[in-house]
C-alpha cells in the first residue's frame, strides 16, 4: 500500500511539472498532438486510470480509459473514422469477452456443482454457490463464510448464520441481491463483505445496527448507502473489493 501511494505521488508530481513546462513552451507542439490544457488534463487522468486498471486487473477500466485516450487524440493518431462510437463499442465488447473468459480465474468443479476459487480454497469452506448464466435463482444459505457468483443472470441469496465472518460476491453483467439482515455477529469478530462486480448491480441488505466501513473501490461506478444506520459503533463490518461500470447499494433494514 505504501508503494502504491509513493507511485501515485510521484506520478502526479511529474504531471504537475509536465503542465508547467508545456505552458512555458519547453515541450515542442509540432508533433501533431495539438495539446490543449484540457486535453493534457484528461490525458493525465486517463493514463492514471489505465495504470490503476492494470494494478486492479480491471479489463473495463483499462480498455475504456484507452478508448477515451484514443478519442481525445484521434486526429493525431489518424483514427477519426472509428471514433467515438466504434472504438467505445469495441471497448465494451472486448471488456465483456475478457471478463467472461478470465473473471477471477474461477474453476468449475463438476463433481460438486460448486464454483471454487483460490480464495475459497484457502479458507477451506464449501459454502460457495454458483448462479447459472441467464437464469434467475433464489436460495437460502447457511454458513460463516459464503461465496456467490453470478454471470449474466439475476440471483437472490438469503444468508443465515450464527457466526457470520465473510461473504464474497462476484457479479458480472447481472443483478445480485444478498440479504444479510438475519445473520449474527459474535463479539470481537469483524466480518468482511468483499464485492467484485463489473457491469452489473449488487444490492446488499444489512441490519441498521451495523457500523459499516466502506473501503470498496469504484471505477466508473457508484457505491451508495441507502436509508440511515442506527448504530452505537458495533458490530463493525468492512466492505471491500472493487466495482466498475455498475452500482453497489447497501440497504439498512
Amino acid at each position: 500500500m505504501r508503494g502504491k501511494k509513493v507511485f501515485w505521488g510521484v506520478y502526479f508530481l511529474l504531471a504537475a511539472v509536465f503542465i508547467l513546462v508545456w505552458k512555458l513552451g519547453v515541450i515542442p507542439t509540432g508533433s501533431g498532438f495539438g495539446f490543449s490544457f484540457w486535453g493534457i488534463l484528461f490525458t493525465i487522468l486517463l493514463v492514471a486510470l489505465t495504470v490503476k486498471g492494470i494494478f486492479d486487473k480491471s479489463f473495463g477500466e483499462i480498455l475504456f480509459s484507452l478508448a477515451f485516450l484514443a478519442w481525445i487524440h484521434d486526429d493525431a493518431l489518424g483514427i477519426t473514422a472509428i471514433t467515438p462510437w466504434y472504438i467505445l463499442g469495441a471497448a465494451l465488447f472486448a471488456t465483456i469477452g475478457l471478463n467472461l473468459i478470465f473473471h477471477n480465474n474461477k474453476k468449475w468443479n463438476t463433481d460438486h456443482h460448486v464454483m471454487w476459487d483460490d480464495h475459497a480454497k484457502s479458507h477451506k469452506n464449501p459454502n460457495a454457490h454458483y448462479a447459472s448464466d441467464m437464469k434467475e435463482a433464489s436460495e437460502q444459505v447457511d454458513g460463516e463464510k459464503v461465496w456467490f457468483k453470478n454471470n449474466c443472470g439475476s440471483t437472490i441469496k438469503y444468508v443465515k448464520s450464527q457466526n457470520f465472518k465473510y461473504a464474497e460476491l462476484n457479479n458480472t453483467f447481472g443483478s445480485m441481491k444478498v440479504y444479510l439482515d438475519s445473520v449474527q455477529i459474535q463479539d470481537g469478530v469483524i466480518p468482511e463483505i468483499c464485492v467484485d462486480s463489473s457491469f452489473g448491480e449488487v444490492q446488499i441488505y444489512v441490519p441498521r445496527t451495523w457500523a459499516l466501513q466502506n473501503q470498496c473501490q469504484a471505477s466508473f461506478a457508484s457505491v451508495e448507502e441507502k436509508n440511515s444506520p442506527q448504530t452505537t459503533g458495533a458490530p463493525v463490518v468492512r466492505l471491500t473489493g472493487k466495482v466498475s461500470f455498475g452500482e453497489v447499494a447497501i440497504f439498512y433494514v
